[in-house]
């Protein structure tokens, strides 16, 4: 259960980005870049949480270049 910006889409991403309080919407931009399209409210992926969940269930890092 979460909110995103209205201009959020069906394919962007939800992305969470070391150092940052709160999950980002991002969208490919096609040339292997991506755009912010805003922030975002996921239950259980606050302040956080999910880089906890990380180390504890061994997720992957991905990185991402922005315009």
């Amino acid at each position: 259960m979460g909110y995103a910006r209205q201009e959020t889409q069906t394919g962007d991403l939800v992305c969470i980005v070391y150092g940052c309080d709160v999950p980002l919407i991002i969208r490919p931009s096609g040339d292997g870049k991506y755009v912010i399209v805003g922030d975002s409210y996921l239950y259980g992926m606050m302040s956080g949480q999910m880089v906890k969940l990380q180390k504890e269930e061994n997720f992957t890092t991905e990185y991402f270049t922005f315009q």
